[in-house]
């Protein structure tokens, strides 16, 4: 139950980053933006998260500033691409963590794991970029309304 809500609460923080970095990506440059955006989030920080190494700032920071980052990115080197674009990329790099977990499988070897932790992170990165389009952030909102609702036990919900 705990770890379902703390990853309710990790989308609630991420979904809320995007719409401030969206509001704040017209009208600052990129170095501008992530310094506005690490002082939004650090005011508006909830105490009971994890710290880093450091100590320094809760772990949800880092990670809402990496999404915010990714979508920055996204929309200033690829301007033109459209929803189906994206998706279709998104698929791509999903058959290609999968043909990495089938090699990773048969031969465990370094390079193979490692070739495996590259292609998870390019399907994160690209399931990150479809968030671009209104399209996903919409489903994504509405599932999340859903799974707001849900009883969780060890990582799986009970049918309301």
């Amino acid at each position: 139950m705990r770890k379902a809500l703390n990853t309710i609460k990790i989308l609630f923080f991420i979904l809320t980053g995007l719409i401030v970095g969206c509001y704040v990506g017209k009208y600052a440059n990129l170095r501008y933006e992530n310094e506005l955006m690490t002082n939004w989030l650090l005011r508006h920080e909830i105490k009971d998260y994890t710290l880093n190494k450091n100590g320094a700032k809760p772990k949800m920071i880092r990670e809402r500033i990496q999404v915010y980052k990714i979508l920055r990115w996204h929309k200033k080197t690829f301007p033109k691409h459209t929803y189906l674009d994206q998706r279709k990329h998104h698929v791509d790099e999903m058959h290609e963590w999968m043909e990495a977990m089938r090699e990773y499988t048969r031969y465990k070897s370094p390079k193979n794991q490692q070739h495996l932790i590259e292609e998870q992170a390019d399907v994160i990165i690209s399931g990150i970029n479809l968030l671009c389009f209104d399209k996903a952030f919409k489903s994504v909102q509405k599932k999340m309304n859903k799974n707001y609702t849900r009883i969780w036990n060890n990582d799986h919900h009970k049918e309301n």
